[in-house]
Order: C-alpha cells, then sequence, then structure tokens
C-alpha cells in the first residue's frame, strides 16, 4: 500500500540521523509499493536523490523565521499532505515529527520523540518562556491525540510515561519502537572488541578519555560536565572529556567559554558525521550520558557497539535502554560519578568486564533493516485492524 512519510521539521543531530537512517533504508530496500517522503531542503537533506523508483524524495524549502515556520507547517499539515495523499491516491501517513493535524479517514501512525511532551518535572525547570513554548507545543500534541489513534514510541519507559501524563485510553495504541543503530556504525567481532578493551585498559593509566555524543539542548545536562570534571580532579583522576558542541548555538556559547575560562581538560570536537564519530568511540575509554531526560538515546547503543563502559544516571531512560550493562551513579551528584568512574578505572578485571556487557547488550538491539520492516508491519497490521 502507498505510503507518505513527514520528515519535513526533523532538523535536529537525533532526528535528522534517523530520518536519514530511514531514507537509505529504504533506498536499499525492494518496495512492494510507492513510499513518498516529505523532506526540507535543508543540510544533508538537500543533497539526497532517489535512486530507487518506488521512493519518491519530496523537498520543500526551509522556513527561517518562527512566523513563516508556524505558517508554512500549518499548510503543509491541512493543504499541502491532503493534497498529495488525493493525488498519489496515498492511504496511510507515518509523521516523525510528534504532531499531526492532517484530517481524512486514512492510516495515521505518529513517532512521539520529544521528553517534554509528558516530563513534567523537566518541563518545570525550564525558564518561563521556554516553559510556554513547551505547554503550546503540548497543546499541539493534544490535537494530535484527538487526531491519531496509534502513535510510536522508543521505549517501554516513554510508553508508560506518556500513558500516565496525558491518561491515554486503552483505544489509544502504543507502538514501541525502538531506534536501530546505524549503518555506519559496525559491529565489531569478539576477538577484535577485546583487543580493542585490552588496549584502553593501557592507555588509560595515562589519560582516560570520556566521550558524551550529544548535541546541545538544556536537557542534555553539559554543565555536569564543568563539576563532574573538578570531582575528578579532586580524586586525582587524570582525564579528558570530549563532547560533541556545535559552538554556533547560542545557549552553548556560555558552556563554553565557562570551560575555557576554568581551563577544564573539556574538549569540544564540535558536530561530526557518523562515520566520523565511530572512529572517535573507538578512541575513547568510557562513556558518558549525563543527559535529564530521553525518548531513547542513540549515543548509548553506539557506545555499545564498540563495548564501551557506559556511565549514566539513574534514571528511567537509561535503564530502560542499557538494563544491567549500565554504570549508575545518582543524577547530576559529580561526586558520586566521578567515585564510580574511579571504580572502573582502578580495577582492571572490572573495567574489562563491563565493556563486555556493554558489548554483549547491543545484540539486542536491531539494525536499520528490521527497523524499516517493523514501521511497515506496523503501519499495514493498522490498516488491517481499522
Amino acid at each position: 500500500m502507498k505510503t507518505l512519510i513527514n520528515l519535513y521539521n526533523q532538523i535536529g543531530a537525533g532526528p535528522k540521523n534517523i530520518s536519514l537512517n530511514l531514507i537509505h533504508g529504504l533506498a536499499k530496500s525492494v518496495l512492494s509499493s510507492d513510499i513518498y517522503i516529505i523532506i526540507p531542503d535543508h543540510a544533508e537533506y538537500s543533497t539526497l536523490e532517489s535512486s530507487n523508483p518506488k521512493l519518491h524524495l519530496l523537498k520543500y524549502p526551509r522556513k527561517q523565521y518562527t512566523l513563516s515556520k508556524v505558517w508554512f507547517r500549518l499548510y503543509l499539515e491541512l493543504w499541502l499532505i491532503p493534497r498529495l495523499m488525493h493525488r498519489y491516491a496515498v492511504k496511510q501517513l507515518l509523521a516523525f515529527g510528534n504532531f499531526l493535524f492532517t484530517p481524512g479517514n486514512f492510516n495515521k501512525l505518529v513517532l512521539c520523540h520529544h521528553p517534554y511532551l509528558y516530563d513534567n518535572a523537566l518541563l518545570s525547570k525550564l525558564t518561563l518562556p521556554s516553559q510556554i513554548t513547551e505547554y503550546l507545543k503540548r497543546v499541539a500534541f493534544g490535537l494530535t491525540l484527538w487526531n491519531v489513534r496509534h502513535l510510536v514510541v522508543q521505549s517501554d519507559y516513554v510508553e508508560s510515561q506518556l500513558r500516565a501524563t496525558w491518561k491515554l485510553p486503552k483505544a489509544m495504541q502504543l507502538h514501541v519502537i525502538p531506534n536501530p543503530i546505524s549503518n555506519s556504525f559496525q559491529k565489531a567481532d569478539l576477538n577484535d572488541i577485546l583487543s580493542l578493551i585490552e588496549q584502553r585498559s593501557q592507555r588509560y593509566q595515562k589519560t582516560v578519555k570520556i566521550l558524551y555524543v550529544s548535541r546541545f539542548y538544556p536537557h542534555k545536562n553539559h554543565q555536569f560536565l564543568i563539576s563532574l570534571s573538578s570531582a575528578l580532579k579532586n580524586q586525582a583522576i587524570a582525564h579528558e572529556i570530549q563532547v560533541t558542541v556545535d559552538p554556533t548555538i547560542e545557549s552553548a556559547q556560555s558552556f563554553l567559554q565557562d570551560v575555557s575560562s576554568k581551563g577544564l581538560p573539556i574538549k569540544n570536537l564540535g558536530e561530526r558525521d557518523q562515520k566520523e564519530i565511530a572512529d572517535i568511540y573507538q578512541q575513547s575509554d568510557l562513556f558518558i550520558f549525563p543527559s535529564n531526560a530521553e525518548t531513547f538515546g542513540n549515543p548509548m547503543i553506539e557506545a555499545m557497539c564498540y563495548g564501551l563502559p557506559l556511565v549514566l544516571p539513574d534514571l528511567g531512560y537509561a535503564r530502560a535502554i542499557a538494563s544491567s550493562a549500565g554504570n549508575y551513579y545518582y543524577p547530576d551528584d559529580a561526586v558520586s560519578c566521578a567515585t564510580l568512574i574511579k571504580s572502573l578505572l582502578c580495577q582492571s578485571g572490572l573495567y574489562k568486564q563491563r565493556s563486555i556487557d556493554s558489548y554483549g547488550t547491543f545484540s539486542q538491539f536491531q539494525n536499520v533493516e528490521d527497523w524499516i520492516m517493523l514501521y511497515l508491519q506496523t503501519l499495514q497490521q493498522n490498516h488491517q485492524e481499522s
């Protein structure tokens, strides 16, 4: 059955990578029906071309100003998408962007991947202007819930949070589809991982390289790394913390300036493409992910792919993904985190075992091809049940 997929607003680093995985995976698939994908004519999307005769990329200009973004989004949802559905005789619509206002009696599926839509504690920590923005998004999400009967979430944890916050009726079906590992990350065999772990065990005795892969947003909690670096220094642990922050993001500049003024060993690598990030994982010794909230957290499974021990806050989203492979500290407690890191580094046997545990847990996550098949099967199942 023909499908239309709306990826127009998937601009952030994480959503963009997932969307590109979807497009590249579909391009290599043998498709039984036509698939039309709406994308912005922006960044990596602008150079995409489909070599698959049944995959059609529909590019639309990216608006620059808030008002024009709002108006174009309404135009896209309320006028353009219905016209496209009619023109191409499409019967099912998949939206990756949390919201779907498009009217019509057809099969609709929406991916919810914005933690502020359900995490009240996280929302309460924002400044008043940011809270107003997020409350407006909740209004939009409420309209989406009125318009659709099927949502996709990326973990059981998010499903439970979403149902509790919105008091969703049983008629609202939530499908749990975890994110895949990008094909840019090639899983090594166990012997290669053991060799990599041995190299790390020798290297971190001089200076431990701690990696945090994430774009800069308030809930990503980069500021915690400043306290952590000081706590590691107090425990005489020579270290370098690497981050992947775009320095042109206005809200990131105060963090980077703070790091510079304090002379901390926190190195900004800048945003990198996934192939470069794959090499950076292999050159690191520990992976940290201090984010306050996530709907998934792809960097955690990317780190598992290379057997990096995971240092994580003891929060629901982290345990949902890492499970027993995670090494947990009290959230926002830099001393607790530094003590945990020291215990991993000072016990060679423990470091190696937790590296192996990380690598072993990675096997439960899907590749891109299986992930795409699961989405298509979910759409087909929803159509049959409607």
